[in-house]
């Protein structure tokens, strides 16, 4: 097995956005020195400590949409990623371990196998396998009479290879690490590893501890299960009342809110 100097291993964190990758570059601080942070979020964005470790990628048409309050469709993020993608491709160093985030590196991950074949690849990937979740959320669709809307056909081709040519996926739901096991001759060549994210749950104000919460983060859509909810609210027939703070909508979802407002709670 391959071993490498815990001080000299160069790793490169490479993240369209944010997600969590703060708190894995924190947690790798602790035992590797040499880390880059590449990524699409300005530095402002990301704690002090970590700033001299971030190479800005600017995504267009994400930063147009920050700048005038857009919601962008689903092509324009798309091409967005590629965008990403095409650049980290052409400047990313050469590492030991390269942690990417599924979606972000089909081109950068294939330059990496064919010029750096000793490179490890992590691919970050916290949502089930691709097909999985498309079949999943067809199903979904059917159930609460919604169109269906998923990736681009081009889009899943890439993620797929991204699948395959990496060394490890991992994942922080077991959920996920279960659903690639459907997929079998994946599951053999690219290890699937479940690492959960550890993060500690807010203490409750006493005020609040007799009381049922339900906390919802996430975008406003089907993939991240708030139709589920709403529904599961309303069987409950509770006298409670449900506080969403909401993101930008789409047509569909402002039709739905606005169904939403008629309700008692």
């Amino acid at each position: 097995m391959q071993r490498f100097d815990k001080i000299s291993m160069k790793i490169n964190v490479c993240v369209g956005g944010r997600f969590h990758a703060a708190n894995l570059v924190n947690a790798l601080n602790k035992h590797y020195k040499d880390i880059i942070i590449y990524t699409s979020s300005p530095k402002k964005n990301w704690p002090k400590q970590l700033r001299s470790n971030i190479f800005f990628i600017p995504m267009p048409f994400s930063i147009i949409a920050y700048f005038f309050k857009l919601n962008n469709p689903k092509l324009l993020k798309y091409i967005d990623r590629i965008i990403f993608d095409y650049m980290l491709s052409k400047i990313i160093r050469r590492s030991d371990v390269c942690h990417i985030w599924a979606g972000y590196g089909y081109k950068t991950i294939s330059k990496i196998k064919k010029l750096y074949p000793s490179t490890k690849i992590i691919l970050e990937r916290s949502c089930p396998h691709i097909n999985f979740q498309e079949l999943i959320l067809k199903n979904e669709s059917r159930k609460y009479k919604l169109n269906f809307n998923f990736d681009f056909r081009s889009d899943i081709n890439r993620q797929l290879h991204e699948y395959e040519i990496s060394n490890y996926i991992i994942t922080c739901s077991k959920y996920s690490k279960n659903s690639f096991k459907k997929y079998k001759s994946l599951f053999e060549k690219t290890k699937v590893i479940y690492l959960p994210s550890n993060i500690e749950t807010p203490k409750i104000i006493d005020k609040y501890k007799n009381q049922k919460i339900i906390g919802f983060i996430g975008d406003f859509s089907l993939r991240k299960g708030i139709y589920c909810l709403i529904r599961a609210f309303e069987r409950s027939k509770s006298k409670n009342f449900i506080y969403l703070k909401l993101p930008k909508l789409n047509s569909e979802n402002k039709s739905f809110i606005n169904k939403l407002k008629k309700r008692n709670y």
